[in-house]
């Protein structure tokens, strides 16, 4: 005898046989198969059975009725359809009786924490929750090694003021080159130190 397995919102299942030429199906108790969900009408289809087979008829209903996810009027009923009567699934079946459904519960995740599994795998082996964690060597702590950021900034420091120098001096030397027409600042430099202090001489030697 051919038959329909609903799945209720609720998660439960159960099988209705397509016993006789009609089979009414809705949400009020006069139907033949009552269906207790807000989604399905009153009185929502009908599974007809004709010299071809079983057909399902969508009896005004508000939510409509879907065959394998396309919604219809009327439609055969074919091995295996998936039926939608508002938000109820169905399969249809028109062999002799139903597969067997079995309902598998979700294992339940134990309650333990993270710490507890910590602690007990150190006390199944015997290690003392903290082995294996040394304290840093004298000098590779965070104070050393914000020593050493500190000296690199330093050094950086240092760097940047000798280029810095060392450009301003450049152009210093550049300019003088071009206004004395060749002249090379640090010779000019020194000969003028020099002849300064052989005439601060001369004239000391002088006022004597």
């Amino acid at each position: 005898m051919a038959c329909i397995v609903f799945s209720l919102e609720d998660g439960t299942t159960f099988t209705a046989a397509l016993e006789g030429e009609m089979v009414t199906i809705g949400r009020h108790p006069d139907n033949m198969v009552p269906l207790p969900s807000p989604s399905v009408s009153n009185h929502h289809a009908a599974i007809q059975l004709r010299p071809d087979g079983f057909y399902v008829h969508d009896l005004a209903s508000r939510n409509g009725v879907r065959v394998n996810g396309a919604e219809i009027e009327e439609a055969m009923l074919n091995d295996g359809d998936r039926v939608s009567f508002g938000d109820v699934q169905a399969l249809f079946y028109a062999a002799d009786r139903a597969p067997e459904i079995s309902v598998v519960e979700a294992p339940v995740k134990p309650q333990t924490s993270v710490q507890k599994s910590v602690t007990s795998r150190h006390q199944v082996a015997n290690i003392p929750p903290h082995a294996g964690v040394q304290p840093p060597a004298p000098g590779h702590g965070p104070a050393y090694r914000r020593r050493e950021e500190d000296g690199s900034g330093c050094m950086t420091a240092f760097l940047l003021t000798l280029l810095f120098v060392g450009a301003f001096l450049l152009g210093l030397t550049l300019r003088h080159y071009e206004q004395t027409k060749g002249g090379i600042l640090p010779n000019d430099l020194i000969e003028k130190l020099f002849s300064k202090a052989s005439k601060l001489h001369i004239e000391s030697g002088d006022s004597k």
